[in-house]
């Protein structure tokens, strides 16, 4: 997993993940969008801030396709108007799932 990060911590950081599923169509991009807050915000009203996010989404167009609640982790899987999908939420990774991070070109362990 990778990721580019803003080393001022003002950005949001855009993740890259491989899955285990195989390629079956063509390639597309499947963001997660941060909304919940941070960790610093306790669980529950980071779940109402990623359901207010995840509302105007649906607003916008786009389809709610189930939440996911695990570990202290929460996010909601939608499809846009085109049916890509991509996540409203925030997941915690653990320090075995980050191998790596890119910090504006630079490889840090």
């Amino acid at each position: 997993m990778s990721a580019v990060v803003d080393p001022e911590g003002h950005a949001s950081r855009i993740l890259f993940q491989r899955v285990p599923e195989g390629k079956t169509v063509k390639n597309h991009l499947h963001l997660d969008l941060n909304v919940g807050g941070g960790w610093s915000v306790p669980l529950e009203e980071r779940k109402q801030q990623i359901h207010a996010a995840a509302d105007r989404i649906t607003a916008l167009g786009a389809t709610l396709i189930r939440a996911v609640d695990e570990d202290q982790s929460y996010h909601i899987v939608m499809n846009d108007p085109e049916g890509k999908e991509f996540c409203t939420g925030i997941r915690r990774l653990s320090p075995g799932q980050i191998k790596s991070h890119l910090a504006f070109g630079e490889w840090i362990a």
